[in-house]
């Protein structure tokens, strides 16, 4: 342990003896030994070689030159080195291998390689300097030595490092362009080796991409893209071809436009963008106006590219074919020198964004988009459209005369065959009706009538219509062969047809006709919504007739019957006349004080009030009458004052000034809590508070008429009272509301609307039961409109889906999608999707999304449902890289905050479990070449203890 010390204490002391040179060398031995490289130079540096046999100077040499190696000085280390690698000794071998190392090191390929040339046969450094050769080769270009060379290699029993052998010789292949051959080779490094980079990668998916493996290829590019560089820029480039060539069009379409946002390669930018921009056109993939852009993009970016001129000739087309009609639209706007082309282009693109804006029921914004088409007036056929649907919109505005000149305009644009004409004359005729312009409403319907099928619904109306225009004319006669007709037709309204015949003949003084057709409407409609109507009339014609029995019995029927009919009071008060009539004053009076007391607020009220006054007077009651009026109408005396104050209050509200009508309304209640008009005041008071959005108030006054017995104004104040609770979201308020309606309703309209209430209101309570059963009762209902057919139809499918029944949830769901181009439709589609994905049917669900993209571009909201959807289908399918560009997409381009926190939290969570699965193979890696370091730790002993016996060399250098 301590001969360190005695050595040096002997050079210390005897600097003279003829053993210190050997004391010096066996020192610097000893440092050696202990890898103290600095003094072991140190000590051999004082040697003269002149003192050392030929033994001792082959060490020298070898140690000295190592340990100058171990301190990188190369030059000494090869100097010294060199001195003994052709000499036959032990250290020749290892003084060849490090001299070669360092030739290595300093790039001098040539010398290296013969050095390492030397050593094949070498039975310690045979295993190892193949590797090396091969590289030497590689380094100097030499691909086809390289291949020659290590290929053999690559099978031989005692080959080290083959993976890397492997790589030399497949990355050769790649240079030569020989990429069928390189992917094996490249496979069986990036399979085997510790450490793989994104250039291993790259040259790996990209000899495949060459070789037609596009799957393959993809796998390993998509290892490439991530840091903002050329080589990311390239492989997105490749990822799109591999993805074209294999049909996948959406998904090459993101690669390009991830590689044309790189400006690394200008002209990959160029290619990738122009690309990006055709495959947005080709799929109509413009939820987000994606082609235009691209291509306005490209053309700003390229000017003297020969391909700016096909560029504009597609962006042409995308404005005339894209379904995204908003962006369409506000990227032309800006164009203004417009060729005729393009102007023909806007002409198309203003239309239909205004068909589309009308089937959103936005009239006025639809008017507008007709007008801007209507500028340039280019094709015939989209002129007459603009001016048609110019007149729809404002007849669903209530602007009849607008409608007309609209109507008229569309019947006049020459050289046109349009589909609409026909439609167009029963909607003037419609027109003039809502005007009151019954001659002209006929002229219109029975035109269109005189070349309309014989079996439709709107022949049918158009017959009851001019039937109803000559009943308001009194042509009665005219009037009653219409209706005739519209009952032949049968297809509608025949019930309402029948009653019209009979009030008819009541006006020709044909009073038992009259009464044999109500009669015949009772036995063969019992439940028509005009059975109170028609009772109410035969009550009536025998009463004219002096069939005042008959008349007692008829009215009786309605007041028993139809008990909240609004033809109770009327039946009431005429049966109370027959009884005076009859001299029965006592049932009289008393049916009379009940229509006083039941119906306050009503003209009713008043007549009861007049005949009640009568019979007391008539019978020298007038003691009775008085006291009778201080308990029940104690502001009789006052009711000038009362009608008058009601009055002034009902002009403001006739004349639309609603503020000024409400106040008016409260000081007449205040000042007249029970007053004459107490009914009407509250009500018109409600109707006031709801256009000015006071609804609490609103309610209140709604909820009073709803209270009283049946009115003019319960109906009207159902619906109201249910859409305040609807709007609310007080669903069941609102229901209770609707279901009272349904009871109620004795015009046809208010029925209908209070079944499509009950159906929205049990869907958002969850009652989905009950939803369908409504949303069944709708469907079969005459007179509503495909908007709400398909709404019935996607209640019933979602209803279907919170059950679980997913079979009739898709049938219903397909049926809307195939039905309807609203927002409707969009979301049934969606939902199609949605249900296909949960099914597993990853591939139709994709196809699906991919047509709502196309087609739904209208609807972004559920355009973005269906990206986020098709990227979970791309987890689904373990493509992370699609997803991941699917969803970024969304996040860039998606306004809605609410979607875009969604897709980011799927796009973190993606990352996430990417950066997870990283780090799991990292540590695997680590393991595996923990594992691997031991391994050769023990070689390495073995290695060095065959080479020299005890201490000579140490750790062989790791070459990477």
């Amino acid at each position: 342990k301590d001969a360190e010390t005695l050595l040096q204490r002997f050079i210390d002391n005897r600097p003279e003896s003829p053993k210190t040179k050997a004391a010096w060398f066996e020192m610097g031995k000893f440092q050696y030994r202990k890898k103290s490289w600095k003094k072991a130079v140190e000590w051999f540096e004082k040697l003269n070689t002149y003192d050392l046999n030929n033994d001792e100077l082959a060490e020298f040499y070898f140690k000295s030159g190592y340990s100058y190696f171990m301190l990188t000085d190369f030059k000494n280390a090869k100097t010294n080195l060199d001195q003994i690698k052709g000499i036959e000794n032990k250290y020749s071998a290892p003084a060849t291998y490090y001299s070669a190392h360092i030739a290595y090191i300093e790039e001098n390929y040539e010398t290296a390689l013969q050095d390492f040339l030397k050593l094949e046969n070498d039975k310690i450094f045979g295993v190892v300097v193949p590797f090396y050769i091969t590289q030497l080769y590689f380094m100097q270009k030499k691909y086809d030595k390289v291949i020659e060379y290590g290929t053999p290699l690559l099978s031989s029993a005692n080959t080290k490092r083959v993976p890397e052998i492997a790589k030399l010789v497949g990355e050769s292949y790649f240079n030569k362009e020989l990429y069928k051959e390189a992917v094996p080779q490249l496979t069986l490094f990036i399979d085997n080796a510790g450490i793989v980079t994104r250039e291993d990668n790259y040259q790996l998916g990209y000899a495949l991409y060459k070789n037609g493996e596009y799957e393959k290829a993809i796998t390993y590019l998509e290892k490439v893209a991530g840091d903002a560089d050329k080589l990311t820029q390239i492989a997105y480039y490749n990822i799109a071809d591999c993805y074209l060539k294999s049909g996948k069009k959406p998904a090459a379409r993101n690669s390009f436009k991830q590689a044309s946002s790189f400006e690394f390669d200008k002209e990959i930018q160029e290619d990738a963008l122009f690309n990006y921009a055709k495959l947005a056109y080709e799929l109509s993939f413009n939820p987000y106006n994606e082609a235009i852009t691209a291509f306005e993009e490209y053309i700003r970016k390229n000017q003297q590219s020969p391909r700016v001129e096909e560029a504009y000739t597609f962006l042409l087309d995308v404005y005339l074919t894209t379904k995204n009609y908003k962006h369409a639209l506000e990227s032309i706007e800006p164009i203004k020198n417009k060729d005729d082309k393009m102007k023909r282009t806007y002409q198309r693109i203003a239309y239909y964004r205004g068909v589309e804006l009308f089937n959103d029921l936005n009239y006025q914004a639809a008017i507008a988009h007709f007008d801007l088409s209507l500028k340039s007036p280019m094709d015939k056929e989209f002129e007459a459209g603009a001016d048609y649907w110019k007149g729809e919109a404002k007849y669903k505005l209530n602007n009849f005369d607008g409608a007309i000149t609209d109507y008229n305009k569309f019947l006049y644009v020459p050289g046109v065959n349009h589909d609409k004409y026909k439609t167009v004359n029963y909607n003037l005729g419609y027109a003039y009706f809502k005007k009151g312009d019954y001659p002209n409403a006929v002229q219109w319907f029975r035109k269109y009538a005189a070349s309309a099928d014989d079996d439709s619904k709107k022949l049918c109306d158009a017959y009851i219509r001019i039937g109803d225009c000559y009943f308001l004319t009194r042509e009665n006669q005219l009037a009653i062969d219409f209706y005739d007709k519209a009952i032949k037709v049968g297809a509608l309204d025949v019930d309402y047809s029948l009653f019209q015949i009979a009030v008819c003949y009541g006006l020709q003084n044909k009073n038992e006709s009259k009464i044999a057709a109500l009669e015949s409407l009772l036995n063969t409609y019992k439940n028509s919504a005009y059975s109170a109507d028609a009772k109410y009339e035969i009550a009536e014609s025998y009463l004219l007739n002096d069939g005042q029995d008959n008349a007692l019995t008829w009215f009786q029927r309605v007041i028993t019957e139809h008990p909240k009919s609004a033809y109770v009071k009327k039946s009431m008060l005429s049966s109370a006349q027959i009884y005076y009539n009859k001299n029965q004053d006592e049932q009289a009076l008393d049916l009379f004080k009940k229509v006083y007391a039941e119906y306050p607020g009503t003209s009713e009220k008043n007549d009861a009030m007049l005949q009640i006054k009568k019979i007391y007077v008539e019978g020298g009651k007038v003691q009775e009458f008085e006291n009778w009026l201080k308990s029940n109408a104690p502001g009789f005396n006052v009711a000038t004052l009362d009608t008058a104050n009601y009055e002034v209050a009902e002009k403001k509200y006739l004349e639309s000034k609603f503020s000024e009508a409400y106040d008016n309304f409260n000081t007449y209640l205040t000042k007249y809590p029970t007053g004459n008009f107490e009914l009407n005041a509250k009500f018109y008071r409600a109707e006031s508070a709801y256009q000015l959005k006071k609804y609490d108030e609103a309610l209140e006054g709604y909820n009073y008429a709803i209270g009283r017995a049946k009115n003019i104004f319960t109906e009207k104040s159902l619906i109201r009272a249910a859409d305040i609770h609807y709007f609310r979201k007080n669903y069941s308020d609102a229901k209770l509301m609707f279901a009272v309606l349904e009871e109620v309703a004795e015009v046809e309209q208010n029925l209908i609307n209070s079944r499509i209430g009950l159906m929205r209101c049990n869907y958002e309570l969850g009652e989905y039961d009950e939803a369908s059963r409504y949303a069944e009762k709708v469907i079969i209902m005459e007179k509503i409109g495909d908007d709400i057919f398909n709404e019935a139809h996607l209640i019933i499918a979602k209803s279907a889906l919170a059950q679980e029944k997913e079979g009739l949830a898709l049938a219903a769901f397909n049926k809307v999608a195939g039905s309807s181009q609203t927002v409707v439709g969009a979301e049934a589609e969606y939902n199609v999707a949605a249900i296909q994905k949960r099914q597993g049917n990853y591939d139709a669900s994709e196809k699906t999304i991919l047509t709502i993209i196309k087609n739904r571009p209208s609807y972004p909201y559920w355009v973005a449902k269906s990206f986020i959807l098709l990227a979970d289908i791309y987890v689904a399918k373990d493509d992370d890289f699609q997803a991941k560009l699917t969803l970024q997409n969304l996040i860039d381009k998606y306004e809605g905050e609410d979607l875009k926190k969604i897709a980011q939290e799927k796009l973190n969570a993606i990352i996430q479990r990417e950066n997870d699965e990283e780090l799991m193979k990292e540590m695997k890696m680590k393991e595996e070449i923990y594992i691997q370091f031991n391994q050769n730790n023990k070689e390495q002993k073995l290695f060095e203890e065959e080479i020299m016996p005890s201490d000579t060399l140490q750790t062989l250098p790791n070459q990477e």
